[in-house]
């Protein structure tokens, strides 16, 4: 309640947020071109397997579109397929798994085709042993903690082993960064294979997630990281609404823009701004509130900015007028500072929900 008797402390209040973000997303949408000459598949494995799982994440879609093209292509000139572990494990036994996958994915090829346009003699296997460059991509695209610049760092540097490059990123806040990557990432960097076909008649079909991190054969074997020259932009900003205090006809918006990895800044306007009824009985709900707010989010949800846990600081000021026939009546001016915590969390693409709680001081003249 809002009192016009000297200084009062505010509630503890939980509220609901709804907020709807923009962002910048980049996406590979299916395009048929039977023109093209060029058809790129990508097979996931499980963690230390070297068979392939028609179950595992996308693989059933993927089977069934390189068998379509090796049974409908005209012709096959050949397939090199790559193969790839993740980073997890000590190189030797690494490298023994990407070439026993790539193995794997050429008896998959072999079982797939029955029109006797593919043999043994068309199919080439190129064993990458850990996928680095996958990895680095997944980081660039996706990975929004306050350490991203150090991660990146160790990921770029040239001339060092794998498994220095490993220490380097264990060593990084006690092993809770590489935690998080093994939770995350690695599951689409466990030699993903690519199978890449040349034909006279094959759609080209751009592929989403790892494929952009595909090089040509002779950079990859240099078993180097370097830098993508085009980033992908992350969130921009999110504009937001109570739907708490929108229940109640106090229409509000909120903008929050994120400054670097965990920080942000965000500014909210309050106005329900109704009345009726003559001047010695009038019903009044009429507030102008301006606020601004910083917040720090301790542990992003899957490493997006503006999501997880977070703390901050806010203030606020505003004019009243709130009446109720003649058993209420309080206007004026009044401020307010105080902490808040809260948890976000996204629903869908565009939208993320917010629960949270403020505590802080309120004073009314």
């Amino acid at each position: 309640m809002i009192s016009n008797y000297g200084k009062i402390v505010s509630p503890i209040l939980l509220s609901i947020v709804l907020f709807f973000w923009a962002s910048v997303n980049v996406q590979a949408e299916e395009s048929y071109d039977f023109s093209g000459k060029k058809e790129e598949f990508a097979i996931y494995y499980r963690f230390d397997k070297i068979d392939v799982d028609p179950d595992y994440l996308d693989n059933a879609k993927s089977i069934a579109r390189i068998r379509y093209y090796l049974n409908n292509a005209q012709h096959v000139d050949s397939i090199t397929v790559y193969a790839w572990a993740s980073p997890e494990g000590g190189y030797p036994h690494n490298k023994w798994l990407s070439e026993k996958r790539a193995c794997a994915a050429k008896s998959l090829l072999l079982s797939l085709s029955k029109n006797g346009k593919l043999d043994e003699g068309k199919i080439k296997i190129s064993p990458l042993a850990e996928n680095w460059p996958g990895l680095t991509a997944l980081v660039e695209q996706n990975y929004f903690r306050s350490n991203r610049d150090a991660l990146l760092r160790i990921l770029y540097t040239k001339g060092i082993g794998e498994e220095t490059r490993k220490w380097r990123i264990k060593k990084l806040d006690s092993g809770v960064t590489w935690n998080y990557l093994k939770k995350n990432y690695m599951r689409r960097l466990r030699a993903a294979t690519w199978v890449c076909v040349w034909g006279e008649a094959l759609a080209v079909i751009p592929q989403d997630e790892l494929v952009d991190t595909l090089r040509a054969p002779e950079e990859i074997l240099k078993r180097s990281v370097t830098p993508q020259e085009q980033k992908v932009q992350g969130l921009l900003a999110t504009v937001k609404t109570n739907i708490l205090y929108d229940a109640v006809t106090a229409l509000n918006i909120g903008v929050e823009f994120p400054l670097g990895e965990s920080f942000s800044l965000g500014v909210n306007y309050l106005n329900p701004w109704w009345a009726w009824g003559p001047y010695d009985r009038k019903y009044a709900f009429q507030i102008q509130e301006l606020g601004i707010e910083g917040r720090y989010y301790i542990a992003p949800r899957d490493a997006q900015r503006l999501s997880g846990w977070y703390a901050g600081i806010y203030g606020k000021t505003a004019q009243y007028d709130l009446q109720w026939d003649k058993s209420l009546c309080y206007q004026g001016e009044y401020w307010s500072v105080g902490a808040t915590l809260g948890y976000v969390f996204p629903i869908r693409k565009y939208f993320r929900v917010e629960l949270g709680f403020s505590l802080g001081y309120l004073s009314s003249d």
